[in-house]
């Protein structure tokens, strides 16, 4: 059916409308665009004005590239820009001048020396050794033992070492052992110089002499040991005798940081090493060859060994001449003396002192007293004829040797084991052995000296040693 007028006429403003309005929304679109596009533009040409996000933004959505602000108008930028190269003219190559880094020495940090750090103490400043071969037991357990209360000592710089605090004391409680045939004292001491703890103070001091550290005290022993020979040359005179707690060896860590000992037995030597922090320094040590030879008297001296059989020997020492020797070092640091030490030691003559065992002692036949013997300058001697034990006993228990020169040596044993004490042993002496005015002091058969003085307070059982006229 055909359509109405109106209804056509509906149909061509509808289509007019709908057709102004996608003109309008056209227009409006295209308007934003320019304007958007006419800002972004004034933004970025406008020197120093953006950033490089917005230049890269600008050119993807079509702006052109803007030019490049000049450098005075960068901020922070001063000077005067240089002149636009000609775009005609060849452009010359400017090399870029890489900045070159210069190396900081990175400071090395002082150390805290008041605190012990192992890692430093890795210098060895010197090693002694010294060699004693084959000895007892016992004297091997107490090397064994006052080296490994050495072993690992660290000392701090300025601190003072001393070998008795450290080893010490020498008694049969703090596990030292009687060598043997040289016994400990009643109160358990035991004689460093015969059951080998010198052995140990001696290295250590060799080792201290040559390291450059400063020796505060040492003491040499009275007569010299061969097993206390330092290097393979033998050199004699580095030795140090300790006694708790009369003599004492002390050294001083001078070398400015910790130092620390380390001390072995091993195959009949003992060895101790000293490490630390080099300290720049350099020792001259001048040890002299003995001088003042004095012989020892040919003389031996016999000690009675119960352990051994009846007849048997053994020789505890082979004897030492006397002599003297000079010791010298000196410590020096960039032509500076950083120390000296010297001492001249002086080392007497010792005879050969042997073990015997014993011999049957018959029984006693009773005797009349003898008449008295000749009475020496001084004070007569005691005899058994009124003797009386107590009134050699102190009150602490000690014994006061009695006087026994001028008595005959069967009388002045008796009185040795009277009073408490230890029967001796004894040393024959004639002409040529001492001099003739003390020989001829008492009778052939008599005691002409002996050892512990007359008077001198002594642990009970102590032993005492007798010189006796033998012709």
């Amino acid at each position: 059916m055909a359509r109405r007028g109106p209804d056509r006429q509906r149909e061509r403003w509808m289509t007019i409308y709908q057709t102004a309005v996608l003109g309008v929304s056209a227009a409006v679109i295209i308007g934003t665009w320019l304007l958007a596009m006419s800002f972004v533009q004034a933004t970025i040409g406008r020197p120093g004005g953006v950033a490089l996000g917005l230049e890269a933004l600008a050119q993807v959505l079509g702006a052109r590239a803007p030019r490049a602000p000049s450098a005075d108008t960068l901020p922070g930028l001063t000077g005067t820009p240089s002149p636009a190269s000609s775009p005609t003219g060849d452009l010359a190559a400017v090399p870029t001048v890489m900045p070159t880094a210069t190396p900081t020495a990175t400071p090395t940090p002082t150390p805290d020396v008041r605190f012990y750090d192992p890692a430093r103490a890795r210098t060895l400043l010197a090693q002694a050794q010294t060699s004693f071969g084959s000895q007892s037991a016992a004297f091997l357990a107490n090397v064994t033992l006052a080296a490994s209360r050495l072993d690992g000592q660290a000392i701090a710089p300025g601190a003072v070492f001393s070998f008795n605090r450290a080893a010490g004391p020498f008694t049969t409680l703090n596990g030292y052992r009687p060598n043997g045939r040289i016994g400990a004292e009643p109160a358990g001491d035991i004689a460093p110089i015969a059951s080998g703890i010198t052995q140990v103070s001696t290295t250590l001091f060799q080792a201290a002499f040559w390291s450059g550290l400063k020796i505060i005290e040492r003491h040499p022993h009275p007569f010299w040991l061969d097993r206390l020979n330092a290097g393979s040359t033998g050199q004699r005179g580095l030795d140090a005798y300790v006694s708790d707690p009369a003599d004492d060896l002390r050294i001083q860590n001078t070398t400015g940081d910790w130092i620390r000992l380390e001390a072995a037995v091993q195959n009949g030597t003992v060895s101790v090493a000293i490490y630390g922090v080099d300290p720049g320094w350099s020792v001259s040590p001048s040890v002299s060859a003995p001088t003042n030879l004095v012989q020892p008297s040919p003389t031996r001296i016999i000690q009675p060994d119960p352990s051994l059989a009846p007849g048997q020997q053994f020789t505890i020492f082979a004897g030492s001449p006397g002599f003297d020797v000079t010791v010298q070092r000196e410590v020096t640091r960039a032509d500076e003396v950083i120390d000296r030490y010297g001492m001249v030691a002086h080392y007497r003559p010792q005879p050969a002192v042997i073990a015997e065992g014993p011999t049957p002692t018959p029984s006693p036949t009773p005797t009349a007293t003898p008449a008295p013997a000749p009475t020496p300058t001084g004070g007569g001697p005691t005899h058994l004829a009124g003797l009386d034990p107590s009134a050699f006993v102190l009150p602490d228990g000690r014994i006061r040797t009695p006087n026994l020169v001028g008595l005959p040596e069967s009388e002045a044993q008796q009185v040795i084991t009277a009073v408490g004490l230890q029967t001796t042993y004894v040393n024959y002496q004639g002409p040529g052995d001492v001099p003739p005015d003390v020989l001829n002091t008492v009778p052939v058969g008599h005691v002409l000296s002996q050892m512990p003085q007359p008077g001198t307070p002594v642990p009970r059982g102590t032993t005492v040693y007798l010189a006796v006229r033998k012709q």
